[in-house]
């Protein structure tokens, strides 16, 4: 899977802003503007975002058992 990333911060924490015709992504870190996104590459970065977010719940609740 393609991993989209920040030049400046090196940072892969991402989102998307849609401005009149044009889909943007954004550093979620700096928010430094990355580039302009094609019809295919936002649902690579949408898949990525959504990678990100089940880990972070998986490993709350990872925790949560240890915790136990």
């Amino acid at each position: 899977m393609k991993v989209f990333r920040c030049e400046k911060c090196k940072s892969i924490d991402v989102f998307i802003d849609k401005a009149n015709n044009h889909t943007g992504l954004y550093c979620g870190d700096c928010g430094k503007w990355i580039k302009w996104l094609a019809k295919d590459e936002i649902r690579l970065v949408e898949r990525q975002i959504n990678s990100k977010i089940d880990n972070k719940i998986n490993s709350y609740y990872n925790n949560q058992e240890e915790i136990k």
